[in-house]
């Protein structure tokens, strides 16, 4: 029912109706789930599922929230845009330097990029600053 749906409802109705190949709802309900708690990453990546350039991103009506950032740089690696990509987890970078999750996400658009040296050596730092980490250290 409309108005009815906190934001994690929303995130599973979006989820069900991808889905069911309902992909123009199921994007506008998880732009809704977004907006109204934008801290669910899980919402997010179901959202990030569901735009397949970075132009119809800039089209959907998001907020500005610092996860914002995030999702856009995923998505950019998501769709081989390694360079915007790290670009985004550069300026992330400057406001979060000890992240281990971005040094991982700008080592591997730095392996995407072909660039296996600087790739090497920022892996090589994820893996010193947490030896027990599987997440991206593929």
């Amino acid at each position: 029912k409309e108005g009815k749906l906190d934001s994690f409802c929303k995130y599973l109705y979006g989820v069900i109706l991808a889905d069911r190949e309902c992909k123009e709802k199921a994007r506008q309900v998880l732009v809704e789930s977004v907006n109204e708690y934008p801290w669910h990453w899980g919402a997010w990546l179901a959202l990030q599922g569901l735009c397949l350039t970075l132009e119809s991103v800039e089209l959907l009506p998001l907020v500005q929230h610092w996860v914002w950032e995030f999702f856009v740089a995923s998505l950019c690696l998501e769709l081989q845009q390694n360079q915007e990509g790290l670009q985004h987890y550069k300026t992330l970078q400057a406001q979060m330097p000890k992240s281990n999750y971005i040094i991982a996400q700008v080592a591997t658009a730095h392996y995407n990029l072909r660039e296996f040296e600087e790739a090497g050596t920022l892996f090589q730092a994820v893996q010193a600053s947490d030896p027990y980490r599987i997440d991206s250290m593929d």
